[in-house]
């Protein structure tokens, strides 16, 4: 991080305050060099970066602050775990989906096919 590429944001909206509300170490600047805002946990070295946005800061940014915290991390990991699994029981399921649907291609080709075929086709076919 370049700290004369960042300049402290103090707005009139009071999201810097309530920002350090949820840690007291965060900070939030605006990068003269990306023109993005950025939020530091000014307690680790080199100010360790937690988020950006090319928006003005809002209540998105708050909320996934918040829902990053240490406390929060048993529930969103439980939440990640979730929705990964939802989307293996989706791709579970179109798989499922895509192989019945071959199948019954499959045995209405074979059943058209064979009731077409003459008894002495289906002997030949047979035998070898």
């Amino acid at each position: 991080m370049v700290k004369q590429n960042l300049k402290t944001i103090n707005d009139i909206f009071f999201i810097s305050n309530r920002i350090k509300k949820i840690n007291k170490n965060y900070k939030l600047y605006y990068n003269l060099k990306t023109q993005m805002y950025e939020v530091h946990d000014i307690s680790k070295p080199q100010h360790s970066l937690c988020i950006t946005t090319k928006d003005y800061p809002s209540f998105q940014i708050l909320k996934t602050l918040i829902k990053s915290k240490k406390e929060n991390m048993h529930s969103l990991f439980l939440e990640i775990e979730k929705h990964n699994k939802n989307i293996d029981q989706e791709k579970q399921q179109k798989t499922l989906d895509l192989s019945t649907q071959k199948f019954k291609e499959i045995l209405n080709f074979s059943q058209n096919k064979t009731s077409s075929l003459s008894r002495e086709e289906i002997q030949k076919i047979i035998r070898n």
